[in-house]
């Protein structure tokens, strides 16, 4: 059966003198008492007439029963369990008492045996107002506690551990307050790097400042083609820095980053060193230099055309190179007229043949061009070239001997109005076995037994032979129409 709940001291044993007599157990028979009730046995001495009353646990403080007025000074009597005070009254005096013995009263030798009484033993929890448990125990009996196991509400400081119940044996009402011994709590504290991968933990006392006790010390970041790293700090999910510890933490590691700078070297065409510059990553190289030169050699001369490879944003360490734009060497060739003056010119790349010029210059009077002064082939610089002439003689007959026979070509003709001199060739004292070609029948023919020679209106020469037939012998001269 569950117990009521009790608030006020239960208060039973009276005695009204300074001190207690042990008494023999009463030999009157007690009565038998019901579940909430308890036989006590009473004796006065000397005072017949004294009425006790009491208080029950609960009842409004003007309530009080009586217990009975005792006329013979002893007696057995039925008492409630749950007596919360006792008084005395004797005529018009009311004494009430707060303990066993009360030393302002007049009345001696009020005697009820301590035994014979049960006291109120409440169980409280540490705030002294939260009951846990409560029985009533007979005097000189310890209390047994058997509520549940008390317990106090951990925070984020604390945890606690219940301390036990000190019990003695009941002499009076008694209260207990359960006590606790604080624990303080340790929280996980975790240290993550920048990838979120753990660096190093531990559990650290609450209201300690954590610290990062992992290798490398401060964490590090290797850096990338883009950025240096360099540890700032440490911050939670939410940005916030390290703090006491209060409650379990994870760390992240943050870190300022700088761009890399990359050295972008300049080089001639031959990789001679120009200049370096330091850019950052992503910027576009300019090239604030004098601009590259490239000294000419014999056949090229050079103009600066740019960089290889083609400049591109820095993602790197980097190198260009001048290139040129090769324009080949040329010379001013220069024909002359008969008088010094300019005939005609052309300008001439290095190693390449010039242009004769066509006709070529014409001296007045009686002369005929014969030929340049100088070569106009792979020119090589710049070159002036004067005309050579040659005066116009009378028609001369050839004589030639060829195996004793002489051999004689009468040259006449005039010239014409393409300036080329025809003649014609007459063989005379020729024999029969002698055979005459032209070596170039574009420009002179020439009978082949008669030796008759025809020119033609092509310019230049050819090589006129007589043969021996019969020898093999031969002879040539050269016929040149100018």
């Amino acid at each position: 059966m569950k117990k009521k709940i009790l608030s006020l001291a239960l208060v039973v044993a009276l005695v009204f003198s300074m001190a207690i007599t042990a008494k023999a157990a009463p030999v009157d028979t007690a009565p038998v008492p019901s579940e909430n009730e308890k036989a006590v046995y009473v004796e006065f001495t000397n005072y017949a007439g004294v009425t006790i009353q009491y208080q029950r646990i609960g009842y409004p403080p003007t309530m009080w029963s009586t217990v009975g007025t005792f006329t013979n000074n002893s007696g057995w009597h039925l008492l409630p369990l749950d007596i919360s005070s006792v008084r005395a009254i004797k005529g018009d005096q009311i004494y009430t008492f707060s303990g066993l013995y009360d030393t302002s009263v007049t009345v001696k030798d009020l005697y009820v045996p301590a035994s014979f009484f049960t006291f109120l033993v409440i169980f409280y929890d540490e705030d002294g107002t939260t009951m846990l448990d409560w029985s009533l125990v007979p005097y000189g009996v310890t209390p047994t506690y058997n509520g549940p196991a008390p317990t106090k509400a951990e925070n984020s400081q604390y945890t606690y551990t219940f301390d036990g119940w000190t019990l003695a044996p009941v002499t009076g009402e008694t209260n207990y307050a359960a006590t606790y011994t604080p624990n303080l709590r340790q929280y996980r504290i975790a240290w993550l790097d920048y990838k979120g991968e753990l660096l190093f933990e531990e559990n650290v006392d609450f209201g300690v400042m954590p610290t990062f006790k992992g290798d490398p010390n401060p964490p590090e970041k290797d850096q990338d083609d883009v950025y240096t790293y360099k540890f700032d700090k440490w911050e939670d999910s939410s940005h916030n820095p390290v703090a006491t510890v209060s409650s379990a933490a994870t760390y992240t590691s943050v870190f300022e980053r700088e761009k890399r700078k990359y050295a972008i070297t300049w080089n001639n065409y031959d990789d001679t060193f120009i200049k370096t510059d330091m850019l950052e990553y992503g910027e576009k190289p300019e090239y604030t230099g004098a601009e590259p030169t490239r000294d000419p050699d014999a056949v090229y001369t050079y103009e600066f055309a740019g960089w290889l490879p083609d400049i591109a944003t820095v993602t790197g360490i980097a190198t260009y190179t001048a290139t040129y734009t090769s324009i080949r060497k040329q010379f001013r060739v220069e024909w002359l007229n008969w008088d010094g003056s300019l005939f005609d010119y052309e300008d001439v790349n290095y190693g390449e043949d010039a242009t004769e010029p066509d006709p070529p210059p014409v001296k007045p009077g009686e002369w005929y061009f014969d030929k340049w002064d100088k070569d106009w082939h792979n020119i090589t610089e710049d070159t002036t070239l004067t005309p050579q002439f040659l005066p116009y003689g009378p028609a001369t007959d050839i004589t030639i001997t060829l195996n004793g026979v002489k051999i004689i070509a009468v040259v006449t003709g005039s010239r014409n109005s393409t300036y080329v001199f025809e003649i014609t060739v007459g063989v005379h004292e020729t024999t029969a076995n002698i055979v005459w070609t032209s070596s170039d029948t574009s420009i002179a023919t020439i009978n082949a037994t008669t030796g008759v020679v025809t020119t033609k209106t092509k310019l230049g020469s050819t090589t006129i032979t007589a043969r021996d037939t019969i020898s093999g012998a031969s002879y040539s001269f050269v016929l040149r129409a100018m």
